[in-house]
């Protein structure tokens, strides 16, 4: 049965880096893709490859980077590319003229917000704002586990 309103269910993941983690509300089954730095698709433009670049590392210090998340992580990078394009270009102003001689609100200036709003709600996704780091609790550091030093790695 598909589930209709309410807010996102989230990952266990996220339930464990929040420390609001209860067994009785999660699904036993739930897939955990290994953490990694994902191939970054060929289609992406230099710009594009430039964040894929910069971000892939901090995410995949977080646990937060699989190889599934390659073609959403994708998508944020194509439109911070749009956005960077965009912003290069409004640079000589925010108005265009018409062929009636009507200054209207820049092209660039609407591909610019729409390129943020879409970026917004993906960085989002992978805590990559400072109110979704906060909900989550992440920290780079790695915790240790309470099994640590009870088998010896020489052996």
């Amino acid at each position: 049965m598909a589930r209709s309103g309410g807010p996102k269910p989230k990952p266990t993941k996220l339930h464990l880096l929040e420390n609001t983690f209860r067994g009785d509300r999660h699904s036993k089954n739930e897939p955990t893709p290994e953490p990694c730095i994902p191939d970054p698709p060929d289609c992406l433009c230099p710009v594009a490859l430039g964040e894929w670049e910069r971000i892939t590392p901090e995410l995949e210090k977080i646990g937060l980077l699989s190889e599934i998340d390659r073609n959403m992580l994708a998508r944020y990078c194509q439109h911070y590319a749009y956005w960077h394009q965009a912003v290069v270009r409004l640079r000589t102003g925010l108005t265009m003229e018409t062929k009636q001689g009507n200054l209207i609100q820049s092209i660039d200036l609407g591909i610019a917000n729409r390129a943020s709003d879409i970026m917004s709600k993906l960085e989002s996704e992978f805590g990559m704002t400072p109110s979704s780091r906060a909900r989550m609790g992440v920290s780079t550091k790695r915790a240790k586990s309470k099994f640590t030093g009870l088998i010896s790695e020489d052996d």
